[in-house]
């Protein structure tokens, strides 16, 4: 559900507001994969939402990491928010991640993902369940430079990795405009 790189190799902020045991069952099942993958010389994909809601506790102690709402107002019990990406800090997060994933898995050579849907966004988007938002701080970025950050990062986390990674944006909803 919601696959996204902190639910395998979650970034040590992130770290403490997933369950480890839930973090160490994906982990186990990925690495389990990983070992098939390399039996038959296989390469992977990793498909995900990005940049995908954290737990509200994470923003009660990173208050300033806060991007935009992203669940649906009909379809939730309570607001969840993604990660602003314009931020270094969170881009570093996703680098850090997409790394840790890759040296673990370096299977893999391709990055599929999804946003601005199922608990994912980027901060000022059209195309949000509960319409554009996000911190102010952000508010007059272009589209294009958000979305180049989020795969800048990716990339960068790649490259520490010894990568190369390709990437590809699936079903992402963004309005004309965007």
């Amino acid at each position: 559900y919601n696959p996204t790189p902190y639910k395998f190799f979650p970034d040590p902020k992130i770290a403490p507001f997933i369950p480890a045991e839930f973090v160490k069952k994906n982990r186990e099942l990925l690495l389990a994969k990983a070992n098939i993958l390399r039996e038959f010389g296989l390469e992977a994909a990793f498909w995900c939402y990005e940049p995908n809601f954290i737990p509200e506790p994470f923003f009660e102690k990173y208050p300033h990491l806060r991007g935009p709402w992203v669940d649906h107002p009909r379809r939730g019990n309570r607001p969840a928010f993604a990660p602003c990406i314009d931020l270094k800090e969170t881009q570093e997060m996703y680098t850090g991640m997409v790394a840790e994933l890759l040296k673990n898995v370096p299977e893999i050579h391709i990055f599929f993902f999804k946003t601005n849907d199922a608990g994912s966004g980027i901060c000022w988007s059209d195309w949000q369940y509960t319409g554009p938002n996000g911190p102010v701080h952000c508010k007059n970025h272009s589209m294009g430079e958000r979305v180049a950050s989020l795969m800048n990062s990716f990339k960068t986390g790649a490259a520490k990795a010894g990568k190369e990674i390709s990437i590809y944006l699936t079903g992402s909803m963004f309005s004309d405009e965007e």
